[in-house]
């Protein structure tokens, strides 16, 4: 797995990368689909002017991406997917791990999706089960962490 995170998220979240590797060590064991060689995660702090207690994620299949942001910006290769966290200036503990649990499984279903179909379009659920899936999955890593 590989990290870009922006200097603003290092002051407010000093163990982040900790926390991810930790994070997903526990996911990749209850899910084998989901990757870890290859997967670019990306961190920023959420848009100022939402709710200062808003944070998001998104997951994607893609190989290659270009992120202006961090220490290397630029072109990035990351053949297993991307996964950007949007994070909120005081976040627990528990809503990164549900929060990064969450995208992890996304990609646990792309790729279950290409090993299925041949194409991560071929998930294996609807969007509608896929998101209720990926928010089961959120609770099965903070169970298997605690």
């Amino acid at each position: 797995m590989n990290f870009n995170f922006s200097s603003t998220v290092e002051r407010f979240h000093p163990r982040l990368r900790d926390d991810l590797k930790e994070i997903s060590e526990a996911a990749r064991w209850l899910d084998s689909d989901i990757k870890h060689r290859g997967v670019l995660v990306c961190a920023r702090m959420a848009p100022t002017g939402r709710d200062p207690d808003s944070f998001s994620g998104m997951a994607w299949p893609n190989e290659s991406s270009i992120v202006m942001y961090g220490p290397r910006p630029g072109l990035w290769q990351h053949p297993r997917g991307r996964i950007d966290l949007r994070l909120a200036h005081c976040m627990s503990w528990e809503d990164k791990v549900r929060l990064f649990a969450h995208e992890l499984r996304h990609l646990g279903q792309f790729h279950q999706g290409w090993r299925n179909g041949g194409d991560s379009i071929c998930l294996p659920y609807s969007p509608k089960t896929a998101e209720a899936d990926a928010y089961a999955f959120e609770n099965l890593v903070l169970e298997t962490l605690r």
